[in-house]
């Protein structure tokens, strides 16, 4: 698995360039993790059971998108149905009414639950999550890697190789070489795209719990 380190090495080879360059490098590399962050692919999506006793429950840090939520009662899993915040809202009439939780909403990185659980349950949420987090401009650590620098490599280290080209050395030749470097980007992330929609298709389920 490639790591920080090595994906700046691999970078500053493609430009023909010495260390001084590490720095941008690696600023470029942040912002390509930034800017397919919020993009579902096989490698970031991740299924969790969270435990609910009230009518907010906070989510994890990492939290981007959520795309199901399934009550646990006794055996049975009952799907949720999601509803904006302002739904609930104005539907939730009477503040001492607890039930079995029928539709949820994300309001500010919480999972809410209406009705509002009358006792403990488990739900089982399947979600977007960030896993970029690890590398920033401040890691300094070569060993640092994630599954961006794994999976997603080549969209990665072509998205900062690009970046680098169009504002950092620019001119007609760096130019000539990002338009032909983000055809390439392009493809690598048709080729992430189809991985996940196959996956998805099979019902196969990627992340740790």
């Amino acid at each position: 698995m490639p790591t920080l380190g090595t994906a700046v090495a691999a970078i500053r080879g493609d430009l023909n360039r010495d260390s001084t360059f590490d720095a941008r490098i690696q600023e470029a590399i942040v912002n390509a993790l930034r800017f397919y962050r919020a993009r579902r692919y096989g490698f970031n999506t991740k299924r969790k059971t969270i435990t609910v006793t009230g009518e907010f429950t906070s989510l994890t840090a990492n939290f981007i998108e959520i795309d199901y939520a399934k009550l646990e009662v006794g055996q049975r899993l009952k799907p949720l149905v999601e509803r904006t915040y302002t739904w609930l809202n104005e539907t939730k009439l009477d503040e001492s009414l607890s039930s079995e939780p029928v539709w949820y909403a994300i309001q500010e990185r919480n999972l809410r639950l209406y009705p509002p659980p009358d006792q403990t349950y488990s739900v089982q949420i399947h979600f977007l999550y960030d896993i970029g987090s690890t590398i920033s401009l401040s890691t300094s650590d070569s060993t640092t890697t994630n599954a961006w620098l794994d999976e997603g490599y080549e969209v990665i280290r072509l998205h900062a190789t690009v970046e680098v080209l169009e504002m950092y050395i620019d001119g007609p030749e760096a130019q000539a070489k990002a338009d032909r470097l983000r055809l390439r980007e392009m493809e690598a992330e048709r080729e992430l795209k189809r991985r996940a929609n196959r996956e998805q298709s099979s019902g196969s389920i990627r992340g740790k719990m």
